[in-house]
């Protein structure tokens, strides 16, 4: 198979405060919680939380050789795959099968 994959570079920052709150998480984000048990600081509160992701991919360029006693049938030909469309990434843990990225490109061919 030939592969062609582009140089790409995504990034994505969230507030994470609203969305714990929303699953239920609230009294760590709370002005009331007590966090001396990992901070040893009564005084300390919850006052952000935030996630970012980066994902980087480059491509180093692909080499082909052939020789010139060697024919190809149309049908034995290896399929050329190109990301040249928008499209959908999910990088996947493969013994969990739990999904640990995704992300989505929309423009491969923007730099």
């Amino acid at each position: 198979m030939e592969l062609h994959i582009p140089k790409l570079s995504i990034s994505g920052t969230y507030d994470l405060k609203r969305i714990l709150m929303n699953l239920g998480v609230t009294d760590v984000v709370s002005n009331w919680a007590d966090l001396s048990g990992i901070t040893e600081n009564p005084d300390v509160k919850v006052s952000k939380v935030t996630h970012k992701a980066l994902l980087k991919i480059h491509e180093n360029g692909t080499e082909a050789a052939a020789a010139s006693s060697i024919d190809f049938l149309p049908y034995s030909a290896p399929p050329i795959v190109k990301f040249n469309h928008p499209f959908l990434l999910l990088i996947v843990d493969q013994y969990t099968q739990s999904i640990l990225f995704m992300g989505k490109i929309v423009n491969p061919a923007e730099k």
